[in-house]
């Protein structure tokens, strides 16, 4: 018999007669989850801050910041697959057989990654102590790189429209850190201990949403079925949003660690907790509003209400840092002590960030779009990198007031750039 030729990963369409990829789900019922596990995750997100914050010394405190932007960093080597999947499936219609065929090989290309992350892991930390070849930084980091396996399993979900179960996994994860971190804090637990206990809880996470992608019918992969030649197509596809994550990963989550490099440790524990409360929550909120409605952000309309809740948050953010701010700081968290002036110039560098993540949350779903998207995010995370090398060098200590400012300048800059390169046909 005959084979039948397959079509390149280019051509996927739905001219074969299949149903194309979907399966139905009352969108509101889907938004109400999502918003009520966002809200969950982020108040026992928020008692874990609350718990470590106060448990910790600064100096630890400044660690276990950093640890989790180094996971951060490592989360990134998924080089933007799981962006690839999400906006192929749903750009091109394609159906459950041509869905197989992407998610497959995207799965292979992530087992591969992954092998080749751990080995030079393992090599690297054996070579910088022979005679301790376990080491806990060796458990967290692969316990954490465990999960780039199920970043497949994330992007079909919310292909199929089922993004709110994500979040409810999410809700669970945490809720199940909470307990964890608590204990921890009162059986007085290493901060070794909190990290590892902490990231294996997470990992099992994404291995729940990796069983239930498989329930809801996404395909296993087999290296001996695999079209090396499509991998290899993902991994040049997926490159731009890779470039777009490393952006993202500069100022959201790596940049911590970056930090580290010119703050002192009391500094950098001021940034992490102001980081956590503030930029990453804020960051998450718009996440969820914009990774809901991503897929109609060609609609004027939609696009319009989204830029008017962003203004409208921004103005409320302003007036409550600078009014009542500090004291609900101090009142939390009473070893930290901030400035309205601080914490008004850290909530407009927030809403600057804020405002580029949407106009990448609409370029992201144009693939005409994704060179310029890569360049843009080339250029943010090279300003970035320069301004923290550059300040380095300066003689004398830095304030976190003076960093802020630089923040606030760079994100003002790659703003106002980004909105130039989206408007342009």
């Amino acid at each position: 018999m005959t084979p039948v030729p397959q079509k390149p990963l280019a051509d996927l369409s739905t001219d074969n007669g299949e149903l194309p990829l979907r399966q139905p789900v009352n969108r509101r019922i889907a938004y109400a989850v999502a918003i009520g596990s966002f809200g969950a995750k982020s108040l026992f997100a928020f008692t874990i801050t609350y718990l470590v914050g106060n448990f910790l010394t600064k100096e630890d405190y400044g660690v276990w910041a950093i640890i989790f932007s180094i996971s951060m960093i490592l989360g990134v080597s998924e080089l933007g697959v799981g962006q690839l999947i999400l906006t192929t499936l749903h750009e091109r219609q394609v159906t459950q057989s041509e869905a197989d065929r992407l998610v497959k090989n995207a799965l292979v290309l992530m087992a591969v990654l992954t092998s080749i992350l751990m080995t030079i892991l393992f090599v690297i930390l054996w070579l910088t102590n022979p005679l301790d070849r376990v080491r806990w930084p060796t458990v967290i980091f692969a316990v954490i790189l465990l999960r780039l396996m199920t970043v497949p399993h994330g992007a079909y979900l919310s292909a199929i429209e089922r993004y709110h179960e994500r979040k409810l996994v999410d809700a669970v994860v945490y809720a199940v850190c909470a307990c964890l971190i608590a204990w921890g804090v009162t059986a007085r637990w290493s901060l070794t201990a909190l990290l590892i206990g902490m990231n294996v809880v997470l990992t099992l996470g994404s291995i729940a949403i990796l069983f239930r992608a498989r329930f809801l019918g996404m395909p296993r992969s087999h290296f001996s079925s695999v079209n090396w030649r499509e991998v290899w197509q993902i991994l040049r596809g997926s490159f731009p949003y890779f470039v777009n994550n490393v952006s993202t990963l500069t100022t959201y989550t790596g940049f911590i660690a970056l930090s580290s490099l010119i703050l002192d440790p009391i500094e950098l524990a001021r940034l992490a907790l102001l980081h956590t409360l503030l930029l990453m929550y804020a960051i998450q909120v718009f996440e969820l509003l914009f990774k809901s409605v991503q897929p109609r952000m060609q609609d004027p309309k939609v696009m319009n209400r989204l830029w008017q809740f962003v203004g409208f948050t921004f103005i409320l953010a302003v007036i409550a840092a600078g009014a009542v701010g500090g004291w609900l700081i101090r009142l939390l968290f009473p070893a930290y002590d901030f400035t309205p002036s601080e914490l008004t110039v850290y909530v407009v560098f927030v809403f600057l960030e804020v405002y580029f993540l949407l106009i990448i949350s609409a370029m992201q779903m144009q693939s005409r779009k994704k060179m310029r998207l890569q360049w843009l995010s080339i250029g943010k995370s090279a300003l970035f990198i320069a301004a923290v090398g550059l300040v380095a060098l300066l003689p004398g200590p830095l304030g976190i007031m003076q960093y802020l400012l630089m923040l606030t300048l760079i994100s003002a800059i790659t703003a106002l750039v980004s909105h130039r390169a989206a408007s342009c046909a």
